[in-house]
């Protein structure tokens, strides 16, 4: 998607994922799941600046929490998180960043 309006020209990729790391929803992303709790999300194209990134883990328990560390322009990783516990859940994001 692209934003057309603004001062900036963006770009942005969102999408849903699966607790085993496989895309139920968007395109332009790869997800590798590496260990409980624990993604690596990928851009197919690189933004030319590190996006903003929003995050959210969803599952029928909660509380729930989601975690980027490591922004790159290429990707994130992500952590899913039950309390205190990491944990395999569903989770959405939206990035937005510069073309």
């Amino acid at each position: 998607f692209f934003a057309a309006a603004g001062g900036e020209n963006l770009r942005i990729v969102r999408g849903i994922v699966q607790p085993a790391g496989a895309i139920y929803n968007g395109t332009g992303f790869t997800v590798t799941h590496t260990g409980t709790g624990t993604y690596t999300l990928t851009f197919s194209v690189a933004f030319a600046d590190v996006p903003a990134l929003t995050l959210t883990a969803y599952t029928d328990t909660a509380p729930t929490t989601a975690n980027a560390t490591s922004g790159f322009t290429t990707g994130y990783t992500i952590t899913t998180w039950l309390g205190s516990t990491k944990a395999d859940m569903w989770w959405m994001f939206t990035a937005i960043g510069s073309r």
